[in-house]
């Protein structure tokens, strides 16, 4: 089966000044993960596995709050490292495309591996780093994108990159 995420995307000048901030502070220390011209900024909805790529469509834009930059530990394959990350502020409309998209993959029947609900934890990550690094880092300072974002799904490796 392919891994796939369903994400959402920023507008293209806010991407790449992202990418520019992550591969300046992180392309040298980073480990398996750091947003890349390949490597895309996201909002994580439902990571996923299946054997095709879905044709599924949310006509919208969306606007995203970022709520504070913060450096969160992995957990399960990811034990040992630290991830530098954005949290997103869980507001009533994300919540309720996270759950309708969550319910159109298993309707689908794809292996969706992102919990919903309470557990779902909006965020967008920068880079992974091991534990020993990750402390000696500067956190990327809150910003705010003046562009709405897209809904689409893409290709996804087991880190949860976004490759498109």
């Amino acid at each position: 089966m392919a891994l796939f995420n369903a994400v959402l995307l920023p507008a293209v000048d806010f991407r790449d000044r992202i990418v520019d901030y992550a591969q300046e502070h992180y392309a040298e220390i980073s480990e398996g993960f750091c947003l890349s011209p390949t490597v895309y900024p996201h909002i994580t909805l439902c990571q996923f596995e299946m054997d095709d790529q879905p044709m599924i469509f949310i006509d919208g834009l969306f606007n995203p709050v970022f709520e504070t930059e913060k450096v969160r530990n992995g957990a399960g394959i990811h034990e040992g490292y630290q991830w530098i990350e954005w949290t997103v502020k869980k507001e009533d409309w994300l919540s309720e495309l996270q759950e309708t998209v969550h319910g159109a993959l298993t309707q689908e029947n794809a292996l969706v591996t992102t919990a919903k609900g309470e557990e779902y934890q909006p965020h967008m990550t920068f880079c992974r780093l091991p534990k020993k690094d990750a402390n000696s880092v500067d956190l990327p300072v809150i910003e705010q994108s003046n562009k709405p974002w897209i809904f689409t799904i893409g290709s996804s490796d087991r880190n949860g990159q976004f490759i498109g």
